[in-house]
């Protein structure tokens, strides 16, 4: 699970955080990142930004994930594709 807030901790912090806030008996792996650190590693094509984006379904902040969407979308539109095993430019 990813989850894009305004974190004012360490990454690592961040998990435990979001561990504690969990107050149902669902197993996740939540991964905290601040908006810009999750857009600058969709720039950088990682690839669990590009497949969180491109595969992911937003439980809250659809407008968030919009912006994110649309710029998959551009980067894909100059030639970014996903192939059976990873991203690739052409």
């Amino acid at each position: 699970m990813v989850v894009i807030a305004d974190f004012d901790m360490p990454f690592i912090d961040r998990i435990g955080k979001l561990l504690e806030l969990n107050e149902t008996k669902a197993r996740i792996e939540p991964l905290g990142y601040t908006f810009k650190e999750f857009y600058d590693m969709l720039l950088k094509l990682n690839p669990l930004a590009l497949e969180a984006v491109k595969n992911g379904i937003p439980l809250i902040g659809e407008k968030l994930f919009t912006q994110l969407r649309t710029k998959l979308d551009e980067m894909e539109g100059r030639g970014l594709k996903k192939t059976k095993v990873t991203w690739t430019t052409v």
